[in-house]
């Protein structure tokens, strides 16, 4: 667990920003690894993981999808749910990782 989080983490080093309908958003990707990390670059906007899915098929050229883990116990999550309410209340929000198929 230790050794894939520091390979995230090096990965997230090496973000760029990219624009996604006048959008902000931090990105990197390893079609190696299979996946993309994703995080909105400035507050004030809402998103989805339908978003976060489309930019990471644009940016890398592979089909993208959001497993949203713990999301997914919530009652009335969709794809279209605003996910900046969600993310706002974790305190260790830094991304999120989305699995690549290349």
């Amino acid at each position: 667990m230790a050794a894939k989080r520091a390979q995230n983490d090096a990965l997230w080093s090496q973000r760029q920003t990219v624009t996604d309908s006048g959008k902000a958003y931090a990105f990197s990707a390893d079609t190696t690894r299979e996946i993309a990390l994703i995080a909105p670059a400035a507050g004030g906007f809402s998103y989805t993981a339908s978003d976060l899915e489309r930019i990471s098929t644009a940016q890398t050229g592979c089909q993208a999808l959001f497993q949203g883990g713990f999301l997914d116990l919530l009652d009335g999550y969709t794809p279209g749910t605003n996910l900046r309410g969600t993310q706002e209340g974790m305190e260790n929000f830094r991304r999120w990782q989305i699995n690549l198929d290349c």
